[in-house]
């Protein structure tokens, strides 16, 4: 125990995790707060949704561009400069918080931080994978990290719950701020080993976005388990996403109390912080084909429960075994990228698998607003089906031979 301790205090591993979970206390608060403010002065759960499809719709445009520069420049100093932009996003929204465009800085504020977002997610999936942390490997650092995004969402939902009530949201936003800030420090602190690896794509003299991308798509069409690996993690997002979507309506309509929204929102992070302690069992003991299919399976079955119930200790419950699988699955799924492919690509891995959950998000979300806004419940049964299913593929699809070749381990 005091060994696997001293793995994390490596400097760079702790500045980054600090970083990551620092980042995410402020999201957390911004991101409850916000969806508040949106459904008090809308009553609506489609205008959460059409918010959720224009940050899909900026992120999309820009995934292919972010995973190219992450790639071509120092992915270090590219997640500095996003998480800097963002902070500036904030303020502008903090200046005008109690006037009457109060909304209208809000869908700003989100316009210009999913400006800056696809940029810091290609960059830090990139810096995950060439930080220099000792002995610690990448599938447990991995999964620390995801369980520190969600702790740190757990924590911002706990702060969110007095914000809502006293209406602090000028204090809500200054704290989003600061959290950005101090991930760029944290960030500027971490060190980037050079990997010493045969490039999978060489890099022409004239290299140029289309160029990259061609060959980076030829390069995945002939690793076509890969590919499924992205087409399938969109399923894990959706149900994030999903999640956003139902618990103010979910906790109103069928728990008859918003102050409910906070604990579902805090045992769903409560279970993807301990995801962390699943991944690591599980790929000491199964391979990667036996764990592809779980995480969604048991989400489906979740979800199906959540639709029939109207139990405040049921769905509480239910609700922290969605977030343990949905971070566990997560976690397996971008090990697998990062174990599987050269990191001189996984800048473009990490905007490739975003801009198809962003399309993928665009295309589902209004959707599931709909179904939502009609009956909560009737939402949250045919998500429940469809993950069910999707795992059902996922079984199938796993018992082909070149599945046996994906790694969670590293060699």
């Amino acid at each position: 125990m005091r060994e696997a301790i001293f793995k994390y205090l490596n400097r760079s591993v702790f500045y980054y995790l600090s970083g990551t979970f620092i980042n995410n206390i402020g999201n957390g608060v911004f991101t409850l707060i916000t969806s508040k403010i949106i459904y008090d002065q809308t009553n609506s759960v489609s205008m959460i949704g059409l918010l959720i499809i224009i940050q899909n719709v900026i992120a999309g445009t820009l995934n292919l561009v972010a995973g190219h520069i992450a790639d071509k420049f120092n992915s270090k100093y590219i997640a500095i400069f996003a998480d800097l932009i963002q902070a500036v996003a904030v303020l502008t929204s903090l200046l005008l918080i109690n006037s009457e465009y109060r909304l209208l800085s809000l869908l700003l504020a989100m316009i210009f931080i999913n400006l800056a977002a696809p940029f810091f997610r290609a960059a830090n999936f990139k810096n995950v994978s060439e930080i220099k942390r000792g002995r610690l490997a990448l599938g447990s650092l991995n999964a620390v990290r995801s369980s520190l995004n969600q702790g740190g969402q757990l924590i911002g939902v706990a702060i969110a719950t007095p914000f809502i009530y006293y209406k602090w949201y000028f204090g809500a936003l200054l704290l989003n701020i600061l959290s950005f800030i101090v991930s760029a420090v944290c960030t500027s602190q971490i060190e980037i080993i050079s990997l010493n690896e045969e490039k999978i794509i060489p890099k022409s003299k004239t290299s140029n976005l289309i160029t990259d991308w061609k060959i980076f798509l030829e390069t995945l069409w002939r690793q076509w388990p890969i590919l499924i690996i992205l087409i399938f993690t969109i399923f894990d997002y959706l149900a994030v996403n999903v999640v956003n979507l139902m618990e103010i309506k979910y906790s109103v309509k069928i728990l008859h109390n918003v102050a409910w929204m906070s604990i579902m929102d805090g045992c769903f992070a409560v279970g993807s912080v301990l995801s962390f302690v699943l991944v690591n069992r599980l790929s000491q003991h199964l391979s990667f084909k036996a764990l592809i299919w779980i995480g969604l399976f048991i989400q489906g079955l979740g979800f199906t429960v959540l639709s029939q119930a109207n139990n405040v200790g049921l769905t509480l419950v239910v609700m922290w075994v969605i977030g343990l699988f949905n971070g566990t699955s997560i976690t397996l799924f971008q090990t697998s990228l990062q174990l599987n492919l050269n990191v001189a690509i996984h800048g473009k891995i990490s905007g490739f698998r975003d801009l198809l959950v962003s399309l993928s998000m665009i295309a589902l979300i209004p959707l599931f607003s709909k179904l939502i806004d009609r009956s909560v419940l009737t939402g949250l049964l045919s998500l429940g089906l469809i993950l069910i299913l999707v795992a059902i593929v996922l079984v199938i699809i796993a018992r082909l031979p070149k599945f046996k070749r994906i790694r969670l381990k590293e060699e």
